[in-house]
């Protein structure tokens, strides 16, 4: 008896079946990465305070913020991912667009401490352009427990002077007064996200924890 299977004689239900489920394997193979992050359907902007409590999740506990030196090679002096990672056990509505800006600004949802390693000095974000004022969904995205989502940020606005190795810590906080609506069974994080400090050599993929 052969061991090949027709695939004309498998019912068209099924074959829709197979062909999505090789689709997935073709896409993610056995090396898929941990990450995973779906944009939700069409859902319209609304006012953050028209918005009830189960579709908020202002709990800081709920998101990890991490940062890594990158392995983006690039014109920049240094560039860094920062990851956001869902840590509870829900779904969790978050802004993908990972602006960095000046701390205190409320048109981005990411700012950066960054401080000279041997003296303590930070160093201010100096005017550069960003990447676009919010536009609604494509900016949003679904995060299921434990699944996360990565940006490379390049450090351009930055003027490094004086020293090599820097101390950085990363802030998230989306402040946006009319989001997207949640898709149903997810909640806004509205909470605030530090990272651990890195410690970064300009001019090498040198990284370290900060004490």
């Amino acid at each position: 008896m052969s061991g090949i299977i027709s695939f004309s004689s498998v019912p068209s239900q099924m074959r829709e079946l197979l062909f999505v489920l090789g689709a997935v394997l073709s896409a993610c193979g056995p090396s898929c990465p941990a990450r995973e992050a779906s944009a939700a359907g069409p859902h319209g902007t609304v006012n953050a305070s028209d918005l009830g409590p189960s579709e908020l999740m202002p709990k800081a506990e709920a998101l990890q913020l991490r940062i890594a030196p990158s392995e983006y090679v690039g014109p920049a002096p240094a560039y860094i991912d920062i990851t956001l990672r869902n840590v509870s056990d829900g779904d969790l509505w978050v802004n993908r667009r990972l602006l960095v800006g000046p701390k205190g600004g409320r048109d981005q949802e990411v700012w950066l401490d960054i401080t000279d390693s041997a003296t303590g000095k930070e160093i201010e974000r100096g005017a550069c352009a960003g990447k676009g004022v919010p536009k609604g969904l494509h900016d949003y995205i679904v995060l299921s427990p434990w699944s996360e989502y990565t940006s490379v940020e390049r450090l351009s606005c930055y003027s490094f002077s004086g020293s090599e190795r820097w101390r950085i810590v990363a802030h998230y906080h989306d402040q946006r007064s009319d989001p997207p609506r949640p898709p149903a069974g997810s909640r806004w994080f509205t909470g605030s996200a530090t990272s651990e400090p890195i410690e970064v050599q300009l001019g090498s993929r040198k990284a370290d924890s900060a004490p």
